[in-house]
């Protein structure tokens, strides 16, 4: 059976990312610190259990897609591999969002999915009994990790250098996080705009809320469960629109 040329490519670009180096091998092994941390603490339900997990993971799979993925993409910018991938039989379009699958979203599935297999085998009774409410947390943090690596390639797109597009992604993912921080302690109560927006700006915190609502928080509204999902969609479609319209060899 002859695959489509974007899988081929998908394929291609996917295998030239997960080149496997000394960081990578670091990066892996910190995806399962939370899975080792969980034996240190009780947990009564599977979306607990996900948060304590996937948090330290999500940290590991942006600083993958800062320092791997927007790294790579502007390399290929500035040293011609894209002007490569524009010869082949697709649309600029299509290539782009080839890239975003293959140097985005594939490795946050793997990143964080592999921590996630393995909660749900150590942890198989809890789990299997609350299948569901795991399931939209790992969906949660897939959902702002993809949000990060978007963000990224936007950036990498732009500077077409390496080492200024990991700064640079460095620097929007710890200046977005301390802002998070900032407008949450700047909350007077669970009801304020600020806290709003600052737990927003989590989408794993959303949901965590949502299939495990506090009893004295509001639960979140439905702007707030669109806002990273939305910002994602449309940081893809600038990425998309960029290369296909703007992008020059």
């Amino acid at each position: 059976m002859k695959l489509p040329r974007s899988v081929v490519l998908a394929y291609l670009d996917f295998s030239d990312s997960l080149r496997l180096g000394l960081f990578d091998a670091v990066i892996f092994i910190f995806t399962f610190v939370g899975v080792l941390l969980s034996y240190l603490e009780y947990y009564g339900s599977s979306a607990s259990l996900a948060m304590s997990i996937l948090s330290p993971t999500l940290l590991a799979t942006a600083l993958y897609l800062a320092l791997r993925s927007s790294a790579g993409i502007a390399h290929m910018a500035g040293e011609g591999v894209l002007d490569i991938y524009l010869t082949y039989p697709l649309s600029r379009p299509v290539i782009a969002l080839v890239i975003l699958i293959s140097r985005v979203i594939v490795p946050s599935l793997i990143i964080i999915g592999l921590p996630a297999l393995a909660a749900s085998i150590v942890y198989y009774p809890l789990i299997s009994a609350e299948t569901l409410k795991f399931l939209e947390m790992f969906g949660a943090f897939l959902v702002q990790a993809t949000f990060y690596g978007v963000s990224f390639s936007v950036i990498a797109l732009l500077s077409k250098r390496g080492g200024t597009a990991s700064i640079l992604s460095l620097l929007y993912y710890f200046t977005y996080n301390i802002l998070e921080l900032i407008l949450s302690n700047l909350s007077a109560t669970y009801e304020s705009i600020t806290y709003k927006i600052s737990r927003a700006m989590s989408f794993y915190l959303v949901a965590y809320q949502h299939v495990n609502p506090p009893s004295i928080v509001p639960p979140p509204s439905l702007w707030e469960a669109l806002l990273v999902p939305g910002l994602t969609l449309v940081l893809g479609a600038l990425f998309v629109l960029h290369f296909s319209r703007w992008y020059e060899p």
